[in-house]
Formats: structure tokens, sequence, C-alpha cells
């Protein structure tokens, strides 16, 4: 599955997905600004040191990280914190952790990266 990093708003993005879709491809379009609201990770570690990471969507539909053997890194979007978290120190906070954990899944990614993060 290919796991692309923009928005709705990015028509290319958009069209790429179309067009992967209309060729029986599978595609994730991954909008960061529903991060942490509307979408979010689920991580699960058992005893027996095995571990499972899923990106739960939008749609509440679930997507194993295992599943993503492309990455695209169009144009992320900044996470939108909800709106009662007010004080800068909390929202500092909020952003920070968000931060870690989508960085967290970009590392554990076994996946072909279009322009890897790591090369920047």
């Amino acid at each position: 599955m290919i796991l692309i990093i923009s928005s709705q708003e990015d028509g290319h993005a958009v069209e790429v997905v179309k067009r992967i879709r209309r060729k029986g491809g599978q595609v994730q379009l991954l909008d960061l600004s529903d991060f942490p609201q509307h979408s979010f990770l689920s991580m699960e570690f058992n005893n027996n040191g095995s571990q499972q990471q899923e990106l739960v969507n939008t749609d509440g539909s679930r997507t194993s990280t295992a599943e993503y053997n492309v990455v695209w890194w169009r144009r992320p979007q900044s996470f939108q914190l909800h709106e009662d978290i007010n004080s800068k120190t909390d929202q500092n906070f909020a952003y920070t952790e968000c931060h870690a954990a989508i960085s967290g899944l970009w590392l554990i990614l076994d996946s072909f990266w279009v322009n890897n993060l790591t090369n920047d």
C-alpha cells in the first residue's frame, strides 16, 4: 500500500490517489492536520516481544503500518490540537507529543520513501 502524506486540498496528491486506485492499487492519503483529533496511532506491545502499530483513520478504518510499502512525503500539514488546549504550555506539550508519535511512526515503517526524510 502507498501512503501519501498531504491533504485533500492538494490537487496533485488527490489526482495521484485517483489514478492509483483506478489502476487497482491501494493508496491512503494521510492528512496530519487530522492528527490527533480525528486520526491516531495505536501501538500494542506483547510479552513475547512482538508489536503491532496501526494508523486509525478519520473514517474509523485501521491500517497496519506493516501494510505500507511506499511512502510519499508530499505536503504535510500541521497538527491541529483541540481548541480546549488553550494554554501555551499545554499546547507546546501536546504538539511535542504529536511530533514524537508521528516521528516514531516514520522510523518504524519498513517502506520505500519517495523522498526519505533522513536525507534532508
